[in-house]
């Protein structure tokens, strides 16, 4: 049998006008082989799914390259063409859900005597497609079932609005700060500055221009002493796409995010549940709201003294510091990194020059290499959407290619969103000739570029947040799984989906780990030991207000989903105030900032009455991660193999609790989460 290789897409040559009228033909032949089946309903096996399974492959892999270009290189996307397709998806995928002869041949096979024999992947493909009609309204009057489709394709529709306005109100032509005066820069960092001043060179100025990138925008906010520098630019980004701000009602947000709680509340009574918290909690670990709302409070309640400790300091050192009599949003980071850099003496200017991107790549290879016996070598043949994008071949322990992964790594003026994000390229199955298809994946982030010969150096955060998004990938790439459904990501509870990633992070805190990542841009240098253990002591300096901060936009979140009545639209800002207010009462969120106008996660990227999921995750992720640290506190390399039979390559193929379970050998528990957040001793 001939060996898979990697399917690299043609990325000079895509189109979404080239794409849809196959995307159409496909859909076409999807319906045509559904009816087929419809017709064999009694005496259809496994095998007769197998046409059904590539053609869904096949559009998967129309949709991947033009999805991912949407958000990595947006004007090449034709909008319209774009929108058409989306919602023709929508709709098909609506209109498949809800056909009752459809269901009938799933549920027929569901209750045969040949599913106790189907392998349990094949059972858990079986059931999450019965849960899938049951959550699409399958049981539901014609007029219901009808409404529930119009809804799924308005919201498709105002999802994509939603993350296009947010890009809109973020372009060098929607915001940007030029300042001709080299002294109110004091405390940016000498490469921020360089960016800058380019710039405005290339309009023509003689200065520094600033655009509302994240990657700036995160600089500013922790580096720069100006306060009415850092005063604007938190303005500018907590009013993106919103009705106040520099493009007051230009790209607003707001009536799109009445209109999708409205939306996700009419088509959750349609389904019978209470509200969409409830929905959304029948795909999760968490089997209540009670029981969502008992983990937030519980972790607020450990994070409520230190964080009254930690803001009083605060207040006391900004005043002393700079005559500061009330701290505001935009002091909290940079007077956290100043107080930070004097009690522990150094600087994350002084960290991130012993992390260049390209050893943090090489580094976080070699500990996946330890873990999982995998490698991953760089290919200069591949054509790709941007010059600062790459493409990596992976290999397994036997030194066959096993799967592939792109990356694209720097912060973007024009055309991509901000973020970090991975996703899938190619998705693992299996062949109707026995082989397997290879995964690749995508892994996106915004840091700042090269300047010179000088290489991006990341921070502490950044390092944290590629090893985040690259975690996710491994989730995708080492699955053993062959049914698409249930392969690498697919099939696994939201509310778990974090725990691969937040794992990774721990390598970073590990000396072992941080010898494999750190390497000077000039030297080489490892990071110095004195330098890494001021950064381990500083490392949960001002955790308190940074938990807090987490569980004030996860618990606004849950109560927006959960609470929402048609009574009480138009309030969704103001519950986000009054959380912030309870959670922070020293510190006065803006009148005119706008939280749900610029919160894509629980807007349209997939979390709404899930932002929980992150700090969940985070019990997760640490409670298994203590698996791995030895009594001398060094790493048992030799754990990655059972996290990788037991956890990662496990996908959806089974319930995840089951998969915790079997690498831990015991249901998660907070303690490790608390005592690495330093609530507990």
């Amino acid at each position: 049998m001939q060996k898979q290789i990697p399917i690299i897409y043609d990325w000079a040559n895509i189109s979404v006008e080239q794409m849809e009228k196959e995307y159409d033909a496909l859909i076409a032949a999807y319906r045509s082989e559904v009816e087929r089946l419809i017709a064999k309903t009694e005496t259809c096996t496994l095998k007769d799914f197998e046409l059904l399974d590539e053609i869904r492959d096949q559009m998967r892999k129309l949709w991947s390259p033009i999805s991912h270009l949407k958000g990595v290189d947006e004007p090449r996307i034709n909008k319209d063409a774009y929108a058409r397709c989306q919602e023709k998806g929508t709709a098909f995928s609506s209109e498949i859900s809800q056909n009752e002869e459809w269901y009938r041949v799933i549920k027929t096979m569901a209750e045969s005597d040949a599913y106790q024999s189907l392998s349990e992947e094949e059972k858990m493909d079986i059931d999450l497609s019965m849960r899938g009609f049951r959550l699409s309204g399958i049981d539901l009057p014609k007029d219901k079932k009808e409404r529930c489709k119009e809804i799924s394709l308005r919201m498709t529709t105002l999802s994509r609005k939603y993350g296009e306005n947010i890009r809109s109100s973020s372009t060098p032509e929607a915001w940007s700060k030029f300042v001709s005066d080299e002294n109110l820069l004091e405390g940016l960092p000498e490469s921020t500055k360089q960016i800058a001043r380019k710039n405005a060179e290339d309009q023509g100025k003689i200065g520094f221009l600033f655009f509302l990138g994240q990657a700036t925008y995160i600089t500013i906010l922790e580096n720069a002493k100006n306060r009415e520098l850092r005063r604007e630019f938190h303005k500018a980004w907590v009013t993106r796409a919103s009705d106040v701000g520099p493009n007051a009602g230009k790209w607003d947000n707001n009536p799109i995010v009445e209109e999708i709680l409205a939306l996700t509340y009419e088509k959750s009574q349609l389904l019978g549940f209470k509200n969409q918290a409830e929905r959304e909690l029948a795909t999760r670990m968490a089997t209540s709201e009670k029981e969502v709302i008992d983990f937030q409070n519980g972790i607020l309640s450990k994070a409520r003294v230190p964080l009254s400790e930690e803001i009083s300091s605060l207040s006391e050192y900004a005043f002393k510091k700079d005559g500061i009599k009330k701290l505001e949003p935009w002091d909290i980071a940079y007077y956290f990194d100043r107080a930070k850099e004097e009690k522990y003496a150094f600087s994350q200017e002084e960290v991130r020059k012993y992390f260049p991107l390209p050893k943090v790549l090489d580094g976080m290879f070699t500990i996946v290499n330890k873990l999982y016996g995998i490698s991953f070598k760089e290919r200069k043949d591949v054509v790709l959407w941007h010059a600062d994008a790459k493409y990596f071949d992976m290999y397994n322990a036997e030194n066959e290619i096993s799967g592939g992964i792109y990356l694209d790594l720097y912060e973007r003026a024009e055309g991509k969103r901000p973020g970090a994000w991975m996703d899938e390229a190619i998705i693992r199955r299996g062949l109707p000739d026995g082989s397997v298809q290879l995964p690749v994946g995508y892994v996106t982030c915004n840091f700042n570029a090269p300047n010179g010969d000088t290489p991006a150096l990341l921070t502490s955060d950044e390092v944290e947040t590629v090893l985040h998004e690259f975690g996710h990938n491994l989730q995708h790439l080492l699955t053993r799984c062959t049914v698409p459904s249930v392969s690498g990501i697919n099939g696994v509870p939201w509310d778990g989906v974090e725990l691969a990633s937040q794992f990774m992070e721990n390598f970073y805190w590990m000396r072992e780990g941080v010898d494999l990542l750190s390497g000077h841009y000039e030297t080489g240098e490892k990071l110095p030991e004195e330098l890494f253990a001021k950064m381990k002591r500083a490392k949960n300096f001002g955790r308190g207000y940074f938990v807090a901060r987490q569980l004030s936009l996860s618990i606004s979140d849950f109560r927006l989903y959960s609470e929402y009545v048609p009574e009480n639209a138009g309030q969704a800002n103001d519950l986000f105030r009054k959380v912030s207010a309870d959670i922070f009462p020293m510190i006065t969120l803006p009148e005119y900032a706008r939280t749900t106008c610029s919160f894509g996660h629980i807007f349209g990227g997939g979390y709404s009455a899930g932002y929980y999921s992150y700090m969940w995750a985070d019990v997760l992720a640490s409670d298994a991660f203590s698996a791995f640290v030895k009594e001398d506190g060094t790493i048992n390399w030799d754990m990655g193999k059972k996290f990788l039979d037991e956890l990662l390559s496990r996908g959806g193929s089974r319930p995840f609790m089951e998969s915790y379970i079997a690498f831990r050998g015991r249901k998660p528990t907070e303690e490790a989460l608390l005592r690495q957040y330093g609530f507990v001793k």
